[in-house]
C-alpha cells in the first residue's frame, strides 16, 4: 500500500534513521542494514521494535514513541526498500 509505505518512510526518518541510516542504508558497520533482514527478523519486527526483544543487542523498545500501527508502517517501508535493493542486485547480474 503506497500510503502505508509513505507513512512508514516519514516515521522511519523520525525514529530510526539516526542508527539505521537514511533511506534504510546503514552508514555504520555497527548498525544492521535493515534491507538485509532475514525472514525471522521480519517475523519478529514488532516484538523487536515494540517489546525490545533485542535490547541486549542494543535495540531498545520504541513503544514509548511508536504505536503498533506506526511500527507496521515502518516495516512496510523497510520491506519496500529491501525489495528495491533486491531488484537492483538482480538487474546488475543480468
Amino acid at each position: 500500500d503506497p500510503e502505508q509505505v509513505a507513512r512508514g518512510k516519514a516515521l522511519y526518518h523520525q525514529s530510526c534513521f539516526a542508527c539505521h541510516g537514511a533511506d534504510v542504508i546503514s552508514s555504520s558497520s555497527q548498525m544492521p542494514d535493515l534491507r538485509y533482514m532475514g525472514a525471522k527478523k521480519h517475523e519478529l519486527f514488532l516484538p523487536i521494535t515494540l517489546d525490545g526483544v533485542l535490547h541486549s543487542r542494543g535495540m531498545a523498545s520504541y513503544s514509548e514513541w511508536v504505536s503498533e500501527d506506526q511500527a507496521k508502517d515502518i516495516h512496510a517501508y523497510v520491506t519496500q526498500e529491501a525489495h528495491k535493493l533486491l531488484a537492483e542486485m538482480e538487474a546488475s547480474t543480468d
